[in-house]
């Protein structure tokens, strides 16, 4: 099982979205063993069926703003500093284009 967990992320990282019957075909195991797959690396968050691409998405994170999962294939990174010239790190936030929008707005 393992194995084809991390071929079906390994190929959503490279070309997502991706249908169910493709990654049957590029995982080489039966229909059980990819639904399976795929339940298991939704229940831990690291991919979600996105309707609108019709197709599976490796996710990002959960939106700063809204706290919704962020599919890859949307993510917006930001990184905010504290403003001073100190070596502290920056964090870095993941965000959906439209929560960004409207924080940002203009302002970019």
């Amino acid at each position: 099982m393992k194995a084809v967990k991390r071929n079906i992320i390994s190929t959503l990282e490279m070309n997502s979205p991706q249908g169910f019957e493709e990654l049957v075909a590029g995982s080489h195991a039966n229909e059980d063993v990819v639904e399976e797959a795929l339940t298991e690396l939704q229940r831990e968050n690291r991919l979600a069926y996105h309707g609108r691409h019709d197709g599976y998405v490796t996710v990002e994170g959960d939106c700063a703003v809204c706290g919704q999962q962020v599919p890859n294939i949307e993510c917006q990174r930001v990184t905010v500093s504290d403003g001073t010239d100190s070596d502290v790190a920056s964090e870095e936030y993941v965000l959906h284009p439209h929560c960004r929008r409207v924080i940002f707005g203009s302002w970019e």
